[in-house]
């Protein structure tokens, strides 16, 4: 084959295009794990947040022990879950006795602590 001339034969093309889709691959692999990662730092942050955001009132506790006393006492089950991991936005549910959930809505970019989702939650940390 002489200087300057690409080799345009069927296994050359192939070749090509198998190292173009692994390169592929493992760009939109690096994505996944990436965000994944991002994604559980804004949860693990969320749920931080119970432990700093003050309750509603007078008593100066904080949102973890609101949920505990509205709860008999034990801590409240609480998960965590992403909605937007382009605004920042993590939407946290805590059981607490009784059949409606305590729904919160953390803004990661804002970081001003926890917010109640509904109106729910804001009457239910009132009592």
């Amino acid at each position: 084959m002489s200087e300057g001339i690409v080799d345009l034969s069927p296994e050359a093309r192939r070749r090509r295009l198998v190292v173009l889709a692994l390169g592929v691959a493992g760009v939109a692999l690096s994505v996944v794990v990436l965000q994944s990662s991002f994604d559980a730092g804004d949860r693990r942050r969320a749920l931080a947040a119970l432990q700093t955001t003050p309750a509603p009132g007078p008593e100066g506790a904080s949102l973890a022990e609101a949920l505990r006393r509205l709860n008999g006492g034990v801590p409240p089950r609480c998960r965590a879950e992403v909605v937007s991991a382009a605004r920042g936005l993590t939407r946290l549910t805590c059981d607490v006795a009784g059949p409606t959930p305590f729904v919160f809505t953390w803004d990661d970019l804002r970081r001003d602590g926890l917010r109640p989702a509904d109106e729910t939650t804001r009457r239910g940390l009132e009592q």
